[in-house]
Formats: C-alpha cells, structure tokens, sequence
C-alpha cells in the first residue's frame, strides 16, 4: 500500500493486479510442478527428479505457499491414456508406415513408397490434389485390435493372421510451393468452409470445400480400390487437408457402398494434422453404437468407458471409433482449423479499413507489417480474404475432428520450457504418444497448449506452428519414436528402410509387396504424363516450410 501510494497507484487498482499477478504465478508453479512430479498422465513412469529445474520448481512452489496441489498435465481430460503394449504395433508402428506415405506424396513418391516396402500403383491429381496409390503384405492384426470390443465385419480372426495385399491410398494436403497446380484456386476451395447437409437423416453437415475436392478425388480412386480382389483390403491416408480429405473419403464410400462393405474392406483412416471437416446435431442418437475397437489403457475396459471414445460422427453411419486414427503434434494450429478454437479466422475477421492490415486492433506486433506487406503483393488477396470471412464465419467455426486422436507429445521438460521459458520452434522428439477421444482433443489443446489469436500473431510462435504442421513434423519423429520402441521391445531396429528413409536394399524385415507397377519403369499419372517429383532430401526444412506456407518470395500462389 506504501508503494502505491508513493507512486502516485490506486491502492485498489495496486492491489487487484498484485493478487491476479500472485495467482497467475501460483497457477504456472503448479502446472510446472505436477508435470515434473506426475508426468502427462496418472501412472506416468518419472525417475528423473533430481534436475536443476525439478529442484528450482519444486523450491519456487514451497517458497509461494502455493495452495493447489499438483496434478498430472491432463487430470482433466478422462479420456486420455497411455498406449497399452499391445496396441503399440497398431497405433505407432503402423502409424510411421503410413505417416511416412503421406510424406511420400509430397516427395518422390516411387523412391518413398519403396522406402517403406509398397509398391507403386499410380499417382495422379484430381482439382488441384496430388494423390497416389501403393500396394503392400501385411496382416490385419495390424491394423485392427480384437483385445477391446469386436468388429461386426465378417473377417475371422484366423484370416487377420493370414498375409493379404493392403492397398493404400495417400492423399497429399497442400504444398504452395507445387508449381503444377492452381494454389489460389485450391486455398480458395480449402476456406469455403459452408456447413452441407450430408447422408439421409443423418444430421451430419460437412465442409463444402473439401467435400467438392473428396467427391471428385473420388470419382478417380475408386477404380483402383474395385480392382482389388475380395480379400484384399484398402487403407487410406494423408497430411494436413489430405487427412480430413481421407475422412471424407471414407463417408462417400459408406454412403455409396454401405457400412457391410466398408467395414469389411477399410482397414484404417490414417490423418496427420488434419483439420476438423464434420460436425453432428446434437438430437441425433443412432441407434447403434459401435464400440471402441482400438486397445487402450488396461484400465479401460467397460462399455461406459468405450463411450467415452465413441464418435458421434461415425457413429451415425455406424461405423466404429477406431476406424479413424488421428495424430496431431500439438503446437500444429491447422488441428483448431474451421473450429471454435481455430486462432487463424481472424487474420480475415479483424482486418483495417485498407483490406490489407491483419491483426488490425490490439497491440503492436512484428507479423503486422510482415503479413501486411505478402496481401498486398498477392493479387488474390481481396477474393481470398472475402470468401474466407463470408464462408468461415464463426458461425461455420464448429466442426469436429473425427475418430480416436493420439497426441505426439515431447519430453516433459522440453514442454515446460516451450510453455513457459521461450518458444523453440524446432519439432521435438516424441517421448510418448497419448490417445484422446475427438471430444476431448480441442478442450486438451486449448488447456495445456493454448494457441490463441493474440500469441500466433508473434513471429516465433508463428514460425513454430507452422514448422509443427509441415508434413516432415509428423514423418520423422513419428518413424524416430517407432524405431525408438521397437528396439526397447525387440533390441532390433524397426525396418531398416523407414530409419533410413532410404529404399530398399533388401535386408529388410518387411516383405516386399507385390505390385504389377513394380516392374513398370516409367510409371504415369493419372493424367498420363510421367511421375515427375522433386527429391527433397538433405535440405533447410525451415527453409522449404517457408516457401510451402508463402509459395514463394514473392507470396504469389498463382501458376
């Protein structure tokens, strides 16, 4: 009170602050000290106490008289859980295959698919959206757990013991540096994000951008998935908008061949960084729930708590939760795309009366002139920005993300210091893979990784969310994590060829899948002119993420 008032303060005005600053310190302290002491979730396995930082937390909360006992980063959020041992080769180990597929299509697609044993069928692009197909041996076991629930597909399970060709088919998101596309088109496309009403009294509405893009890729792909044989199964994957595409894909086929089919030849939707594209009304109660197919935490075992998972979305096709898997590095701010959460609408929604300054209100911020400078050198800007405010309004920011998320999470101590110390716009290590329901996923992010409008709008955060969503985020680390387990479990790498991200040279594992376009030397697109894709290896990714989110120094994204 001295102090105030010798500064001339509101003693009140004084106080109030004093006290939001006390708490806010009270709250970061505790936060600091259950992650360090419990871990991300109950059970977390923490040995390492005995750090510089662990005894200056655990000093700084004794010292502040904090009042909030400590509690693990998502004690919130019941859904989320450990990976159970024997879901690690469905959930991790499958999900660097195809994690690294859906890197593939951005790069040299044959070299790529061969580094992970598929072989090449045919690539093509459908409205601006490169996709590719790719034929590989596995088992069904891989994909499918049948420790928790049970599947009403008619495959036994003596035949998931038994080799069958997989087909995969990968769907690349969107690459401004590609020069063989309409960028400009394809972006305008991506952000009409109007709600439309989708299957018969179903009361699902879909992005209306991305479903016209889904609809025409799948009038290309199908062919190749009626080529297959009856006991031949499909896998569909992709980055970024090629993830929430593949979703799509799967709806479109439900609803033009039926839930028996698709049950019997889908395996599994694999999305990386895929933004939210669905939503479902709140009076619509299917009559049949599927259960949560996927094996979680031991612990987690009853009806009740697979509902927990249960998609509502997929629900009113009835199909099973698990029949979509999500991956999502946290910090990826394209995840909370067209959602209630999304911290990227208003770069259109809070604009100056020029129509070029972004982030118009509020404080001064480096991005402004920055961004400022790239609207108004890109001619289609003013289209853009219009049809992104009219169409993604807020009241279209509602959709959800679909199936069972898993979060790429990073050691405990490296999250702390991105959450409280400075921003280190690097992709981490992935220490642990946590599953979330698709309910949970946006309320977890906003809690324990906030991203909001305000602090995108700085350049380290920014540079940082944007290097988390570019697709090596979700090939490398994941491929690193895989190898990572597989030798803690087996004291064997996994496939030489995805650490090596090499094709090849015949000492792998993995049997090599069986393909016709294998022998095919010049293999051709969909369009009938040859494969030509640029190899990307040993280069700047910063570098490269610049020019993937700018489409080139002079941001035009036009051909």
């Amino acid at each position: 009170e001295k102090l105030a008032l010798e500064q001339g303060l509101d003693v009140k005005e004084a106080a109030d602050r004093a006290r939001e600053t006390t708490k806010y310190t009270t709250e970061l302290v505790t936060l600091a000290n259950g992650v360090l002491t419990y871990g991300y979730i109950a059970g977390d396995n923490i040995t390492d106490t005995s750090s510089t930082v662990d005894t200056a937390i655990a000093t700084a909360s004794a010292g502040n008289g904090a009042q909030q006992q400590p509690k693990p980063l998502f004690h919130n959020f019941a859904s989320v859980a450990a990976i159970d041992t024997s879901d690690y080769k469905q959930t991790v180990t499958k999900g660097a295959e195809m994690g690294s597929l859906s890197a593939a299509v951005y790069e040299d697609v044959i070299e790529r698919s061969h580094a992970v044993n598929h072989g090449f069928v045919a690539n093509g692009t459908t409205s601006d959206v490169d996709w590719m197909i790719t034929d590989s041996i596995a088992y069904e076991d891989e994909f499918r757990s049948s420790r928790v629930g049970s599947s009403s597909s008619s495959s036994s399970t003596s035949s998931k013991k038994q080799p069958t060709m997989v087909r995969t088919i990968t769907i690349q998101g969107f690459d401004a540096s590609d020069e063989d596309i309409d960028r400009e088109r394809l972006l305008n496309t991506i952000c009409t994000a109007t709600p439309e009403p989708f299957g018969d009294d179903a009361g699902i509405v879909l992005h209306s951008g991305l479903l016209s893009l889904a609809r025409d890729i799948y009038q290309d792909i199908m062919k190749y998935v009626d080529m297959t044989a009856p006991t031949h199964r499909i896998a569909i994957t992709g980055h970024s908008i090629g993830g929430a595409i593949s979703i799509l894909l799967l709806l479109l086929m439900t609803e033009d061949r039926g839930v028996e089919f698709v049950e019997e030849k889908v395996l599994r939707v694999f999305t990386y960084g895929a933004p939210a594209v669905a939503a479902v009304s709140d009076s619509v109660k299917p009559e049949v729930k599927k259960p949560f197919l996927g094996g979680i935490n031991k612990n987690v075992k009853t009806e009740e708590d697979d509902d927990m998972y249960r998609c509502d979305i997929l629900s009113a096709f009835n199909l099973p939760t698990s029949i979509v898997y999500g991956y999502v590095q946290p910090w990826d701010p394209i995840v909370r795309l067209f959602t209630t959460e999304d911290p990227l609408y208003p770069l259109v929604d809070d604009i100056g009366e020029d129509g070029f300054t972004v982030w118009a209100s509020g404080p001064p911020r480096t991005l402004r002139p920055v961004v400022k400078t790239i609207t108004q050198a890109w001619a289609g800007w003013p289209r853009f920005r219009d049809n992104y405010a009219a169409t993604s309004n807020p009241s279209n920011q509602a959709y959800h993300s679909v199936g069972v998320q898993h979060l790429l999470l990073p050691d405990r101590t490296r999250y702390l210091s991105d959450r409280l110390v400075s921003v280190n716009v690097a992709v981490p290590p992935i220490e642990t893979v946590l599953r979330i329901s698709s309910k949970e996923l946006l309320p977890a992010l906003k809690e324990t990784f906030p991203l909001d409008v305000f602090s995108i709008s700085f350049v380290p955060q920014a540079i940082r969310s944007f290097v988390h969503h570019f697709y090596p985020a979700y090939f490398t680390p994941v491929v690193m994590h895989a190898s990572k387990k597989q030798m803690q479990k087996t004291e064997q790498p996994l496939t030489t060829v995805l650490m090596d991200q090499q094709p090849s040279n015949g000492n792998s594992q993995s049997t090599p899948a069986p393909s016709p376009a294998n022998s095919d030397p010049d293999p051709v697109r969909n369009d009938g002119t040859a494969t030509d894709k640029v190899n990307k290896n040993n280069i700047d990714w910063a570098g490269v993420a610049t020019q993937w989110i700018l489409g080139g120094a002079n941001g035009d994204l036009r051909n």
